[in-house]
């Protein structure tokens, strides 16, 4: 029963548009710098002064987070500086950079800096938790400031100002030695689940072999690998992964090992549900404990309704305005909207 949850997706209409672009067209002077604001109709700027001539050639930008009406997150792989006006300097930023639309100003991160001991680092998720006051990081990577950290998972705390490991451990292939990287994070903020996604095998926290999909429950400090044969689907677009009223919705294409029914369209989308339950705790003496564990147990189906392609899918994205409690779904020759209505 994929009903809506409580949870709210709100917004001001307004998308963010990140990638590797200079300008909109040929003979426009107007440098975007691999990020705009798209109204619907215009692309705009987003603030200026975050490209540097001499540093920020190739800048690319893989994606970004709003945090609040007046703040946005960006991160890629790249390397510029800007200028503080409150230090009266220029600062370098690499690979995070902070936009708050108050002061129009781009900034780095107040401390810490993504690194990598042997890759060039290139981050590939952000996910804002606003209850937290949190920026999870996930990506290409293994250090911060130079200093080795469990690969492909870092946070970065407002109130502190500090980047640091994140508290969940990071992500490494079957061989512990092999740095694993995140690829794509969703976060739900009201029940406390960070969602993972990447080219991993395991889980540096707890040691578990698991197969590029996980989810981090923040509260209980817990981890459940959420690779399931029976709904294995291989991501075939950068947009695949994304949290629904309805639960999370995983589009690609489906391993040999699943129970999808049709080979003909194999491209298909499996939806995850969360329930919290409370669990009873054992201590190190095998006997139960008074304080009871609360935690939340996932359960994998099909995306009811909804046939599978015979060509990739590559992106899903919740409705806004009237589209609400709506789900697109693009793809190879398709543009489908899905919903859910419950029927007496």
């Amino acid at each position: 029963n994929p009903s809506p949850s409580p949870t709210s997706f709100e917004g001001s209409g307004e998308l963010i548009v990140v990638g590797a672009f200079d300008t909109t067209y040929r003979n426009s002077q107007v440098q975007y710098c691999s990020v705009g604001k798209w109204d619907g109709v215009m692309l705009s700027k987003l603030g200026e002064g975050l490209c540097n001539s001499a540093l920020s050639k190739g800048m690319k930008i893989t994606t970004a987070a709003l945090a609040g009406p007046q703040d946005v997150y960006v991160a890629g792989s790249f390397q510029t500086q800007v200028w503080n006006g409150d230090r009266h300097e220029f600062v370098k930023i690499y690979n995070i950079a902070h936009y708050n639309a108050v002061n129009q100003v781009w900034l780095p991160l107040k401390i810490g800096q993504i690194t990598c001991s042997w890759c060039t680092v290139t981050v590939l998720a952000l996910a804002w938790d606003s209850k937290r006051r949190q920026l999870h990081v996930a990506g290409k990577f293994n250090a911060i400031d130079g200093r080795n950290v469990p690969a492909g998972l870092a946070i970065y705390d407002l109130d502190s100002g500090h980047l640091v490991a994140h508290p969940g451990g990071g992500l490494s292939m079957r061989n512990s030695t092999q740095d694993g990287v995140g690829t794509a994070l969703q976060l739900d903020e009201e029940s406390g689940v960070l969602y993972v996604m990447g080219s991993f095998e395991r889980l540096t926290a707890t040691y578990e072999i698991c197969m590029g999909l996980a989810a981090y429950e923040i509260k209980a400090d817990r981890w459940t690998c959420l690779a399931d044969a029976a709904h294995t689907v291989l991501p075939t677009g950068g947009g695949n992964m994304l949290l629904t009223p309805y639960g999370l919705m995983v589009a690609g294409k489906v391993a040999e090992s699943t129970t999808w029914p049709d080979g003909d369209r194999p491209y298909t989308i499996a939806l995850l549900k969360a329930t919290l339950k409370t669990h009873s705790s054992e201590n190190d003496d095998d006997h139960i404990d008074d304080q009871p564990e609360e935690y939340h147990e996932f359960d994998w189906s099909w995306l009811p309704g909804f046939d599978g392609h015979d060509e990739p899918l590559h992106a899903l994205a919740n409705g806004f305005g009237s589209h609400a409690g709506n789900v697109f779904i693009a793809g190879d020759n398709l543009v489908a909207k899905w919903s859910y209505q419950l029927r007496s």
